[in-house]
């Protein structure tokens, strides 16, 4: 059968009909879009993976500003849950796990990217109580590797055994006291008793000729004084090992604040403050022999109250600054901690120095060098109430806890002490003194 056979069985509008019939047969029909249904936890899971993608990036990652992400978001840990970090069960040291610092980090700040991998170490060698009444009230100084006292007419020496070596009575009731090398000064504070000590024996006790505000000595036993010389703002006089005075000097103008000696060319530098109009700071270099000598620098919005001579440099503490000078007077380095709270300063006798600030809520332990240049910069769980410094190495507190360490080094070795601490003194790269209000312990790390 032919088509036109074919469409006479069929009407126009069943021909039509079947027409648009085949013709939709023939089109495409469009792809439906596949609907992703995500079920209600999938979201969560999704947003927590982000989130320990980025906590593994900031830990691991060694780029600079995720480790300084990673130091603060440590350290403010530390400060809301401070009894996790606290390690007190002993665990063996060496001191060969140390780290040695770099000769020089020329000024700039050094990042801590170790600050997650501090090793706390507890391992006591040893620990001798000695009873001291009035410990809290009597003065104390490193000496031969072990510790000076002077208490209320007494002077006593506890060696690094934990030893009394020496007890004898003196005229000294409120006892000012220094120590360099073999030599030490026990003084009255108010008044004209001097005394001089070389390697535990006494050499000389005399009568100054005015009244003793501070002293200081240096490690050939010549001995300086801050005296309250009348009709003048202070006085200052040198005493030598023999007891014989060899130089005064009177200031005039400006309150003198502290002095102290070279051992090796025998300059005094002087500390002066005024603040009649405007508040500022001087400091004086004296040669014995010949009086005022070099330059003679001024410091402006700045109070300076202690001063060193060590080591071919002065170095003076203010509230807010660290000052260091040439032996002749010539400016090395003037810090300003103008923008942090400056806490603690410490130094010893070869010139090392160091300080504790707080950076934003942020403890923060610099070292410096004689000549004044950023050695190392760590970080504490909390502002220290003592500080000291032996060399290369750090001794500090955190409430009960006695750390030591060595600069640029994460190794902490902790005691606990057993009560609270009144006091701190470094005697050697591992032996400290803890003083408590009515005893002194001598620990060997």
């Amino acid at each position: 059968m032919d088509k036109d056979s074919q469409d006479s069985f069929f009407t126009e509008e069943e021909l039509l009909e079947m027409d648009e019939h085949e013709k939709r047969k023939t089109q495409k029909k469009p792809k439906k879009k596949r609907k992703i249904n995500i079920r209600p936890y999938t979201k969560p899971i999704i947003i927590i993976c982000a989130v320990l993608a980025i906590i593994i990036y900031v830990i691991f990652s060694p780029d600079p500003i995720a480790s300084l992400y990673r130091q603060n978001f440590l350290a403010n840990v530390k400060r809301l849950f401070p009894v996790v970090y606290q390690n007190k069960t002993p665990i063996d040291y060496t001191s060969d796990e140390l780290e040695e610092i770099p000769s020089d980090l020329s000024g700039a700040i050094v990042e801590d990217e170790k600050i997650e991998k501090k090793n706390i170490k507890s391992t006591v060698k040893s620990a001798v109580t000695i009873p001291f009444e009035n410990a809290s009230k009597s003065r104390f100084v490193p000496y031969n590797s072990g510790l000076l006292c002077a208490s209320s007419k007494h002077i006593y020496f506890i060696n690094s055994k934990g030893e009394v070596t020496l007890d004898e009575e003196t005229p000294v009731t409120d006892p000012l006291l220094k120590a360099a090398g073999s030599w030490a000064v026990l003084a009255q504070k108010g008044g004209k008793e001097l005394c001089l000590y070389e390697n535990c024996g006494l050499k000389y006790s005399i009568s100054a000729d005015e009244d003793i505000i501070s002293l200081n000595i240096s490690s050939n036993g010549d001995v300086v004084l801050v005296t309250d010389k009348k009709d003048y703002k202070g006085g200052i006089l040198v005493y030598n090992s023999t007891g014989n005075q060899i130089f005064s000097w009177a200031s005039g103008q400006s309150n003198v604040m502290c002095a102290a000696i070279s051992a090796s060319t025998r300059r005094v530098a002087a500390v002066l403050a005024n603040a009649d109009n405007t508040v500022y700071s001087s400091i004086r270099i004296f040669d014995i022999n010949e009086g005022e000598y070099g330059q003679k620098p001024d410091f402006s919005d700045t109070l300076l109250f202690d001063i060193s001579f060590s080591s071919g440099s002065v170095t003076a503490f203010g509230d807010n600054s660290m000052i260091t000078l040439s032996p002749s007077g010539e400016l090395i380095s003037d810090r300003r901690f103008d923008n942090v709270y400056l806490s603690h300063f410490a130094y010893d006798m070869q010139g090392n120095k160091a300080v504790m600030f707080d950076s934003d809520n942020i403890p923060v332990i610099q070292t410096y060098g004689r000549r004044g240049n950023l050695k190392s910069e760590s970080f504490a769980d909390e502002l220290c109430d003592y500080l000291c410094i032996n060399g290369k190495y750090l001794l500090f507190n955190s409430g009960r806890d006695v750390i030591l360490k060595k600069e640029s080094s994460d190794n902490l070795r902790v005691y606990t002490a057993p009560m609270d601490i009144v006091g701190l003194r470094l005697l050697t790269s591992n032996v400290f003194a803890v003083i408590h209000s009515n005893c002194v312990e001598i620990v060997r790390m």
